[in-house]
């Protein structure tokens, strides 16, 4: 660490430089590719197919590694924060995560196909957790790095650098390995090299851009006690928190809310894909191509969602958001094969005109069809509004928790993140399989994005003040 670094750590609460700003952002940036790719599109379906040998007991044995993740990091996150709260610093606890993330994501490029199923799930938890909890830490230094009235900015210029990060990577791998006729650098298809090189390629992402932020972002100040005594002072912090949640009432109703409708947004992005391919047979690459697409602009939406929550609040941006996802998921419902808005029929003729302005455009990249071209365009207002609900989501926890015990509460945040993430899986299963239609499972997500803004409605935009020792 330089002596400008140094320097900054020291600097009062009033927002950092341009470079550590920017050291921040990079840093939301790193960890796109992971958590975007490698967990949802390349490295996925390539365990459950190639490592696994059975699609169905793949995605058995994947959702039993995203359920052990979840578990841990619900039990560990709210911890971490009050840790991280009584000793100070953010970076060396940071600095303990983020390694493991790299070299985990490094060694899996050698789970070749057939390779022992246990290691690789045990480095799929490991790399889990270290990262989420890593950008607990990272998240809980928002209102240290900006001004006040730049919080909203700043936060929806990470989720823009993130799904930035997210296309950079997505596209070379697509370019030079994923579509290409002969791999790149004499990657063998035949033993998956070329699939299994995303893996790394996330990984040397990760420490590069992990790199300014260590380098130029500020820190909290040391608070007194060792990161070891740190430990046990944030344990009685977090009981004391906790026996205290009438006085925190306002931010318990808001991390409940807020848990409800991520839990919606997060099943919208899961299940959207598996919807479309069984209602128009995508393919893989077409799945991955509406990705891409989603990707792209949400990098823009959570930019510009940034600037609406500096200018009109995080919870009137969240609100807007969620609701008009939840309307997006209707209308993409309301499209079929062959029709659109649940009752107009189309015959094949006129499902083959391409919709105006951007119908030809989807033709050439393969999808031919108006309902499929309906459907993305659905889908993009989804992800138009997608980016600065999540933005804006931890935008407002920045703004309501109070300053000294914001890793604490990002720590709840993320625990309210994970706490119930199997409850809308679970319902769009159950539902899906008493009615036998994927239409009606998808629909129950819309139940957790209303409630969920419902719950919003009651809290309000104010910090609350710390509780007194």
């Amino acid at each position: 660490m330089n002596d400008e670094s140094l320097a900054l750590s020291a600097a009062p609460a009033q927002g950092a430089s341009l470079k550590g700003k920017l050291g921040w952002v990079a840093y939301d940036m790193a960890g796109g590719p992971y958590f975007n790719i490698v967990k949802i599109f390349v490295f996925a379906p390539y365990f459950a197919r190639a490592i696994i040998g059975d699609a169905v007991k793949g995605q058995e044995l994947w959702a039993y590694i995203e359920g052990a993740s979840g578990l841990t990091i619900a039990l560990s996150s709210a911890i971490i924060g009050s840790m991280a709260d009584a000793y100070g610093p953010r970076k060396p606890i940071m600095a303990i995560l983020s390694p493991p993330v790299v070299l985990l994501l490094l060694l899996l490029w050698f789970a070749a196909p057939g390779a022992p199923a246990l290691p690789v799930a045990i480095a799929l938890v490991l790399i889990a957790v270290s990262s989420e909890l890593s950008f607990l830490c990272h998240g809980s230094l928002l209102t240290r790095v900006a001004p006040p009235e730049r919080v909203g900015f700043l936060s929806g210029l990470g989720f823009s650098a993130n799904y930035l990060g997210t296309l950079i990577i997505f596209i070379s791998w697509l370019a030079l390995f994923g579509m290409a006729k002969t791999p790149a650098l004499g990657l063998d298809r035949a033993s998956a090299e070329d699939v299994r090189i995303i893996c790394p390629m996330a990984g040397v992402w990760f420490a590069l851009l992990a790199l300014p932020f260590f380098l130029f972002t500020p820190d909290d100040m040391r608070k007194g006690p060792s990161l070891a005594a740190a430990f046990p002072a944030g344990l009685r912090q977090l009981r004391a928190t906790l026996g205290h949640a009438r006085k925190y009432a306002n931010i318990m109703r808001y991390l409940l809310s807020r848990m409800l409708y991520f839990d919606g947004l997060v099943a919208t992005f899961t299940f959207i894909g598996i919807y479309a391919t069984g209602t128009f047979g995508w393919s893989p690459a077409d799945v991955g191509l509406f990705g891409l697409i989603i990707f792209s602009v949400i990098v823009f939406a959570a930019f510009i969602g940034g600037r609406l929550d500096d200018l009109f609040g995080s919870k009137p941006t969240i609100l807007a958001s969620v609701l008009a996802v939840a309307l997006s998921v209707v209308l993409a419902l309301s499209i079929g094969r062959h029709s659109l808005l649940f009752f107009i029929t189309l015959d094949d003729a006129a499902n083959a005109r391409p919709l105006p302005l951007v119908g030809k455009l989807l033709a050439s990249i393969g999808f031919k069809h108006l309902t499929e071209q309906a459907f993305i365009l659905c889908g993009t207002l989804g992800g138009i509004f997608m980016g600065p609900a999540l933005a804006s989501s931890r935008t407002l926890l920045a703004r309501i928790a109070p300053e000294s015990m914001m890793a604490e509460f990002f720590g709840l945040f993320t625990l309210s993140g994970k706490a119930t993430s199997f409850l809308a899986p679970t319902a769009i299963a159950l539902v899906t399989q008493i009615t036998g239609s994927q239409r009606a499972g998808v629909a129950a997500v819309l139940v957790f994005l209303i409630v969920g803004a419902a719950g919003l409605v009651t809290v309000r935009e104010e910090r609350s003040d710390a509780l007194a020792a």
